[in-house]
């Protein structure tokens, strides 16, 4: 029987149904890989493993045509790098020739094959390999470079030396984290493989790796749960969704959907996570601090940040981590003038390519777009209502739980109905979605913005109401109004950071 057979039998579309068998496959194959020997001895039979690994599962899942998708830019982009690593342009062909590449593909799923029941999606592992092949391509650059031209913040990751192709292969091709990420840089796969650095001393990983896969099928397990309620399939018939009877049962779904989509997502990454440790790679040294073993080099997401979030800048540094450290560190960085203080032109660049790298769905964008208000709204709430509850002359301090249920409440429903269009996928369906809801996230949103910064609401709050509820001095020291020697600036910056 063809293996796409398989999950058509049981019910599951073919995409979750191939990813979950690869998730399934790294696992026991990790344990094989844990029996190498670390010595220089069997260095390449370690880069064989997965080589041969990878390449089979794809050639079984993806037929030759896949395969030649993840083998034509991993093999050109090698070549390229060894031949003119050196030329400034060299990073940028590599990273737009691989983007289009993976836009190519998000086409083809999006509208050419969008009724064949036998296409598997490939975009997935591309859309990692675009990270790790782009990020290759910039750290050869970078090792070309004095030390004193590169920032601070790629300078460890610079290549010095061309890997030879074979572990090349086997940090492209790695098996644990191939099909979801998340993406690691080579250094940190150069120093696996040679027992350097933090890997010096690999402690036991499998307590470790066993947590974070019960986390990730525990995770699984809701979202198998919430999937029951309502299936994406679902949500995109609008018409289906409308004739939900009742106004907030239709916002409950609307709830369900979102943290059912990020349940598939987050354990689809704990559980590749949970591979990548029982290998050693997501071994990341001892705290220095607790002198506990750390294994969160491959964490993608911060499961507690994000779903117990209190404001938007919170879930969105907890999610995503590998590729938000990529499109800053290979994009906002490097599109940022030196000396500018001026950062809208890399700002906007940074937005196009993770759109790019996201897809073309046009419900992408539209939760895009809400996501600025989403995170402006979430800026500026905070900034306005925080210092009641955090400065330590304020009687309201005593109620910060309730301050911080009310913000988890605004950040995730919001949240959900923002990118309800990421499930839907189509912008006329996502506002049909939304306009049976009369666009009540949008709604709430606006007003919260016109109210504090159109109308004057935030002013108040902080020169009429803070000033009368802890005293006017403290309330301009929060502010930053007062005049003060350097102890008092240092204390006053803490105090900031607290309140962001």
């Amino acid at each position: 029987m063809n293996i796409r057979q398989y999950g058509q039998d049981l019910g599951i579309s073919n995409d979750i149904f191939i990813l979950g068998l690869c998730l399934l496959i790294s696992f026991p194959l990790s344990g094989l890989y844990s029996f190498i020997p670390t010595t220089s001895a069997y260095r390449s039979s370690r880069h064989w493993f997965s080589i041969i690994t990878t390449s089979t599962i794809s050639l079984l899942i993806f037929d030759v045509s896949g395969i030649l998708h993840l083998l034509v830019p991993t093999v050109t982009t090698y070549f390229i790098t060894r031949a003119v690593g050196s030329n400034r342009w060299t990073p940028y062909v590599v990273f737009a020739a691989t983007l289009l590449h993976l836009s190519w593909i998000h086409l083809g799923s999006q509208f050419w094959y969008v009724d064949d029941p036998n296409y598997i999606d490939i975009s997935a592992p591309l859309m990692v390999l675009v990270i790790k092949l782009s990020s290759y391509a910039y750290s050869v650059y970078d090792g070309s470079r004095p030390d004193q031209e590169v920032h601070a913040e790629m300078r460890p990751l610079a290549i010095k030396k061309i890997p030879d192709f074979v572990e090349y292969l086997g940090f492209i091709f790695f098996f644990a984290t191939f099909w979801v990420g998340p993406a690691f840089d080579y250094k940190h796969y150069y120093e696996f493989s040679r027992n350097l650095g933090a890997y010096r001393r690999i402690p036991s990983t499998k307590m470790a790796s066993i947590k974070v896969l019960i986390l990730g099928t525990l995770i699984l397990s809701a979202f198998l749960t919430l999937d029951s309620i309502r299936s994406p399939a679902f949500y995109r018939s609008p018409t289906g969704f409308v004739k939900e009877k009742g106004f907030w049962w239709r916002v409950f779904l609307i709830q369900v959907a979102g943290l059912s989509t990020r349940a598939k997502l987050c354990a689809a990454w704990k559980i590749s996570e949970a591979a990548g440790i029982l290998t050693g790679l997501g071994y990341r040294g001892v705290d220095s601090i607790t002198k506990k073993p750390m294994f969160d080099l491959l964490e993608n997401i911060n499961v507690r940040q994000v779903e117990l979030g209190q404001c938007p800048k919170g879930i969105i540094d907890g999610w995503n981590i590998k590729t938000s450290n990529w499109l800053k560190r290979c994009v906002y960085l490097r599109a940022t003038t030196p000396g500018s203080k001026s950062t809208s032109v890399a700002t906007g660049l940074t937005n196009l390519i993770s759109a790019m790298w996201h897809g073309f769905h046009a419900g992408y964008y539209l939760s895009f777009l809400s996501a600025t208000l989403w995170i402006i709204v979430g800026r500026i709430t905070r900034r306005y209502f925080r210092p009641f509850f955090v400065l330590s002359d304020s009687p309201l301090k005593f109620y910060k739980p309730v301050y911080d249920l009310l913000g988890f409440i605004f950040t995730m429903s919001t949240l959900n109905y923002i990118f309800m269009p990421f499930i839907v996928w189509h912008a006329s369906s996502s506002l049909y979605i939304w306009t049976s809801v009369l666009f009540l996230g949008h709604v709430f949103l606006l007003s919260i913005y016109v109210l504090l910064e159109t109308l004057g609401g935030g002013w108040y709050l902080q020169h009429i109401v803070l000033p009368y509820v802890i005293g006017s001095e403290a309330a301009a020291t929060a502010r930053g109004e007062i005049t003060m020697d350097f102890a008092q600036k240092k204390s006053i910056q803490g105090l900031h950071r607290k309140l962001d």
